[in-house]
């Protein structure tokens, strides 16, 4: 079990792509009825932000985003 703690890196190692997963990881799982989200796509690959624009257009609750990821806007809003 040591070994793989010591595989897993701390949250100050991750990039900022990653650290943004983790908190909508987190977000989503509380599965709150209202999302208020900034920038929900920024520091993520293209292929991160089509799997969050996905996310967030079948979620059940109700989302306030501000971005500048038209992308994102056009299909998700």
């Amino acid at each position: 079990m040591s070994h793989f703690m010591d595989a897993v890196p701390s949250i100050a190692d991750l990039s900022g792509g990653q650290k943004g997963k983790l908190i909508l990881l987190h977000v989503v799982l509380e599965s709150p009825q209202l999302l208020i989200l900034d920038e929900p796509t920024k520091n993520f690959s293209p292929t991160s932000q089509s799997q969050v624009r996905q996310l967030f257009k079948n979620y059940p609750g109700a989302t306030l985003t501000v971005s500048h990821d038209v992308n994102y806007l056009r299909q998700v809003c």
